[in-house]
C-alpha cells in the first residue's frame, strides 16, 4: 500500500495543469490592472482634450464661459461629483475639470471612493483688434 501510494505522489502526470491553476488568477489580475489603468489614462487624456478645446474657444472669441462649460458637461458628462469651471483672470482663459474616479468605465480592480481625475488647461486670450 505504501509503495502504491509513493508510485502515485512521484507520478508528474498534471504538473502543468497544477502550475496552470495556480497562476490563472494572477495572470488575470495583471491583465485587468493593466485594462483599467488603460481605462483611466483614456479618460484622464479626453478630459486634457476637452478642457484645452474650451479653454482655446474661450480665448478665441467663440464661446463665452457659460456656453463653453455646457460643452464641457455635454462632451464629458455630468457624474455625481463631476465639476468643470471656466474663468478668465486678466489675459488667461482657465478650464479645469474634475472627475470622480469611479466615473470612468474600468473592470473595478482600481477603485477609489475618494480619488479624482483632474485636467487643466490655460490659454491667453487672443488679443482684439
Amino acid at each position: 500500500m505504501v509503495k502504491a501510494a509513493w508510485k502515485f505522489a512521484k507520478q508528474e502526470h498534471g504538473a502543468a495543469s497544477v502550475e496552470a491553476v495556480i497562476w490563472f488568477p494572477i495572470y488575470i489580475l495583471v491583465i485587468g490592472v493593466v485594462f483599467d489603468s488603460t481605462m483611466l489614462m483614456v479618460g484622464q487624456t479626453e478630459m486634457w482634450s476637452v478642457a484645452s478645446d474650451s479653454s482655446r474657444m474661450v480665448a478665441l472669441g467663440r464661446m463665452d464661459e457659460d456656453a463653453a462649460k455646457v460643452w464641457v458637461e455635454e462632451t464629458v458628462g455630468t457624474e455625481r461629483g463631476f465639476t468643470a469651471t471656466i474663468t478668465t483672470n486678466g489675459d488667461v482663459v482657465t478650464t479645469q475639470i474634475i472627475r470622480p474616479f469611479r466615473a470612468v468605465p474600468s473592470l473595478g480592480i482600481i477603485t477609489s471612493n475618494s480619488a479624482e481625475l483632474i485636467a487643466e488647461a490655460h490659454y491667453r486670450l487672443e488679443p482684439t483688434s
